[in-house]
């Protein structure tokens, strides 16, 4: 399933495979693995079809700041305040039912517009 990470070092978004787990009902193991974390949130962006999935232990994992993550949440309607996300992004896509979905072109699109824009916030 094609998604993007924001890694907090990067300067850009890195397309990802994450693999369904055994049986094919989630990619919770994908999700973890590529976050390096125990724990994922989701957050729903405003774009109604994309989700963003995070480090539930930042806190406690003493990830490093993400300010390009974090301005293309904000680009997507999430409110941060004064804070700043810390340790990696995956977004990816849903069906509406809950199941995720690769990117579509146009999502992929729309995010690269948002990490090209985030990066002169």
């Amino acid at each position: 399933m094609g998604a993007f990470i924001i890694r907090p070092d990067s300067t850009r978004a890195e397309a990802i495979d994450l693999v369904a787990d055994p049986g094919g009902s989630t990619h919770l193991t994908a999700l973890r693995n590529a976050l390096d974390c125990r724990f994922v949130d989701r957050v729903t962006l405003e774009s109604d079809t994309v989700d963003a999935w995070l480090d539930d232990e930042y806190l406690y994992s003493q990830a490093e700041p993400n300010e390009l993550g974090t301005n293309v949440l904000r680009a997507y309607g999430v409110d941060f305040g004064d804070g700043m996300l810390l340790g990696s992004v995956i977004f990816a896509g849903h069906d509406g039912a809950g199941r995720m979905r690769s990117l579509t072109e146009r999502e992929q699109a729309v995010l690269r517009n948002a990490v090209r824009q985030a990066r002169v916030m």
